[in-house]
């Protein structure tokens, strides 16, 4: 419904009007159901409170359009399913975020960037199968032009879980993305509090710079420099770390080097295959307890069961002054066993400290199984 007057147009036209629609299609988007109230003025048809229930799901917009330079300013607001962004080429999110965006667009002119920005507050946020947050807070910045992405995010994550770590927090970020010809490449850096893999180690607070690279065939590649400061690793404690991660091929490459003081925590080179859930460490040191550093002998290898928990194949020699273990083959709690364990002048007091005994024992031990 429209009505209208004037004596030219467009400068000279005025015009209200309202429309209801169902089954539309915008731009190659299918909705379901859309309402505005337009006016047109001075040039330009400007709309309010328009209400759209589309794919993303539920839009309130408001903004104009110029009827000569082909212009287009306008504010999105609602609540939108993630997983529903592979339809403009942003592909592996999931969740549902309330989002606030001013959009402008450039109707006429080829080149000009199309630009979004605004806030986006998603709760919970998935991307992929390996990373998921209970919250994110971004502040975007978005440029689209000749089928090119760059988005500019500032970014609050918290209680969320990446590719095995579980992270309290991660924020005061900064992320660079670029889409193109269906791969995305990412830049990133901030800081974080609490980092733990279950069981074996927990970061206090630091810093990390990364790099994510996804292409067309779904090849992903990660490289990340961590900076962690107050961590515990298996029982011992330290001040400072520095850590680097290349992920390749499913394959991660990890350099590690943490320290309490003049002692080190852990120090190692080794690469984990995510697939086969196989280890190999060229060297490691590994500090068990406060004052008990442990090095290997020879480099590490093994794999971990599927069930039950436990290693396979494994070949693991290490020594201290404490004394020396040696274990090769099928060992763990439950499922199949057949290995061998050898341990030489082992000081029975690390092992109290270990087992958390109330009465300690004292003595040397030597084991073969």
């Amino acid at each position: 419904q429209a009505s209208g007057q004037g004596t030219s147009f467009p400068d000279g036209f005025a015009a209200t009007g309202t429309f209801k629609g169902t089954e539309v299609l915008a731009y190659g988007v299918e909705i379901d159901r859309g309402t505005a109230n337009l006016e047109v003025r001075q040039g330009r048809i400007h709309w309010a409170q328009v209400v759209t229930d589309g794919p993303l799901g539920p839009l309130t917009a408001d903004g104009s359009y110029g009827l000569t330079d082909g212009q287009v300013a306008t504010s999105v607001r609602g609540k939108v399913r993630l997983a529903e962004l592979k339809r403009f080429g942003i592909s592996d999110l999931g969740g549902r975020a309330d989002l606030n965006l001013q959009v402008s667009v450039d109707t006429i002119e080829d080149g000009v960037p199309t630009r979004v920005t605004g806030r986006i507050v998603a709760a919970p946020f998935r991307f992929g199968e390996d990373v998921v947050f209970q919250r994110v807070v971004a502040g975007v910045d978005v440029g689209i032009v000749d089928g090119r992405t760059a988005v500019d995010v500032d970014l609050d994550a918290t209680e969320g879980e990446a590719y095995g770590v579980e992270v309290g927090r991660y924020q005061d970020a900064t992320v660079h993305v670029d889409l193109a010809d269906g791969a995305t490449v990412a830049t990133g850096d901030g800081a974080f509090t609490t980092l733990a893999v279950p069981s074996v180690a927990h970061v206090v607070d630091g810093g990390a710079t990364w790099q994510f690279e996804l292409d067309a065939d779904s090849a992903m590649r990660v490289n990340a420099h961590l900076e962690l400061g107050q961590h515990e690793i298996l029982m011992s404690k330290g001040a400072h770390g520095v850590m680097d991660v290349r992920l390749a091929d499913d394959v991660a490459h990890v350099v590690a080097d943490f320290r309490s003081r003049d002692e080190p925590t852990l120090q190692t080179v080794l690469d984990f295959d995510l697939n086969q859930s196989t280890l190999h460490a060229d060297s490691l040191v590994v500090q068990l307890a406060p004052g008990s550093v442990w090095s290997a002998d020879k480099p590490v290898s093994l794999r971990l069961a599927d069930e039950g928990g436990g290693v396979r194949d494994a070949v693991i020699s290490l020594s201290s002054e404490d004394g020396s273990v040696q274990l090769e083959g099928d060992v763990g709690m439950a499922g199949r066993l057949d290995g061998t364990v050898r341990v030489r002048d082992l000081d029975l007091e690390l092992v109290s400290v270990l087992a958390s005994l109330e009465e300690p024992l004292t003595g040397r031990l030597d084991v073969d199984l």
